[in-house]
């Protein structure tokens, strides 16, 4: 089985693998990324990448929350700021917003439907798998 947990500092990394975390995830504190629950979350792309480094050091995979409906959003934005976490080489995306989970197939990284997504019934998690692998 594997431990997926969120991650608000960079001191979280050591002990979350030791006590058996996987992977890892977080937010960026960023007006165009949306994310669930902003609050807690990493500030900067400069940390953003000193996490994806040190993750990857001691073998941990590492998310992008991008996991928030953001209504009237620039969607624009929205991408050319994800594409630059995935520049850093985060190992995937975990987003909720059907549109931007659209967009994102674009970029050779991996797509994670969020658990907070709203699939209530077998048709829609049927038109996930078959739209978005």
């Amino acid at each position: 089985m594997k431990i997926l947990s969120c991650l608000t500092d960079i001191k979280e990394i050591e002990p979350l693998k030791n006590v058996g975390a996987d992977e890892i995830y977080f937010g960026l504190n960023h007006k165009y990324i949306p994310n669930y629950a902003n609050s807690g979350n990493i500030k900067t792309f400069d940390e953003a990448k000193s996490i994806i480094n040190e993750s990857h050091k001691i073998g941990l995979k590492v998310y992008l929350a991008a996991n928030d409906l953001n209504f009237g959003a620039k969607y624009n934005e929205v991408l050319e700021n994800i594409k630059r976490i995935i520049d850093l080489g985060i190992d995937g995306i975990i987003v909720t917003d059907l549109f931007l989970l659209k967009e994102l197939q674009r970029y050779n990284t991996s797509l994670h439907i969020s658990s907070v997504a709203s699939v209530f019934n077998t048709e829609h998690l049927k038109f996930l798998s078959k739209n978005f692998n």
